[in-house]
């Protein structure tokens, strides 16, 4: 199962995937080493946590030559954001990717601490050639946090399509 390129999971409105569930989810990606593309969709599911996508992001530790990652999270409200404290360090790892995707609209509790990890980890991606990132109705986040954000992407020449 190691010679799989391309990982597509859509679990979206499934009241069943727990913290629980992406942690088995995590194990498995442990025993991929050379995905390329990386799509989750977990849209809606509402016992999602940061402790959930924490399990998913240390994963990505031990995959090599990933290009694109796409993430869907939009609508799972237990979401804060600490899980991107350590995203950094994985990013760093990941020296070939091009494309990321985020959607965490409606994650209503997300903090500007989150954005603020998010572009240390995405601030030296030379590879990085596009960047989508969708936060709509997140009202914890505030312009100052936008700004910090925005403020470590500066030297990347990306294209960029980000959303409040």
């Amino acid at each position: 199962m190691s010679s799989l390129k391309i990982l597509a999971m859509e679990l979206w409105e499934d009241e069943q995937v727990t913290d629980l569930t992406m942690e088995n989810i995590g194990k498995g990606l442990r025993a991929l080493s050379s995905l390329r593309d990386i799509y989750f969709d977990f849209t809606s599911c509402s016992k999602i946590t940061d402790v959930g996508l924490q399990a998913i992001i240390e994963a990505l530790e031990s995959i090599s030559c990933v290009e694109s990652i796409r993430f869907d999270f939009g609508s799972c409200e237990k979401i804060v954001g600490t899980a991107f404290q350590n995203i950094s360090k994985v990013f760093k790892m990941l020296t070939s990717i091009e494309d990321v995707y985020f959607n965490f609209s409606r994650c209503s509790q997300l903090t500007d601490g989150a954005l603020e990890d998010l572009g240390e980890a995405l601030k030296g991606q030379t590879s990085l050639r596009a960047l989508t990132l969708f936060f709509y109705n997140c009202e914890s986040l505030t312009s100052e946090g936008l700004e910090k954000f925005a403020e470590k992407l500066e030297r990347l020449e990306i294209s960029a399509n980000i959303e409040f």
